[in-house]
């Protein structure tokens, strides 16, 4: 799924835990959403093996030719609240 100049960011959750991958950054962030909800302690260092189980998930979903949601069917309908949301946000949505 990665393209020439691309940098995915992708996040896995399991169970209490919470990876998040940058290939911009050198090592991946790693929550406990139990004992951390606002993810402000990266505990990475101290559970590796965690971190190796989540990042295989990561490398498998990365190594996927084809994005695993279907190719139709990507419109999304919005309100009017919604849509403003995403104007304050500097979308230009038309």
């Amino acid at each position: 799924l990665e393209e020439e100049g691309s940098f995915p960011m992708v996040s896995v959750t399991e169970d209490d835990w919470r990876l998040i991958y940058k290939s911009s950054e050198e090592s991946p962030q790693l929550f406990n959403k139990k004992s951390d909800p606002g993810e402000t302690k990266n505990i990475a260092k101290k559970h590796e093996d965690v971190v190796a189980a989540l990042q295989a998930e990561v490398d498998a979903y990365l190594e996927q030719d084809e994005a695993p949601w279907p190719e139709e069917n990507l419109s999304v309908e919005l309100d009017d609240m919604e849509l403003n949301q995403l104007r304050a946000l500097g979308y230009g949505i038309q």
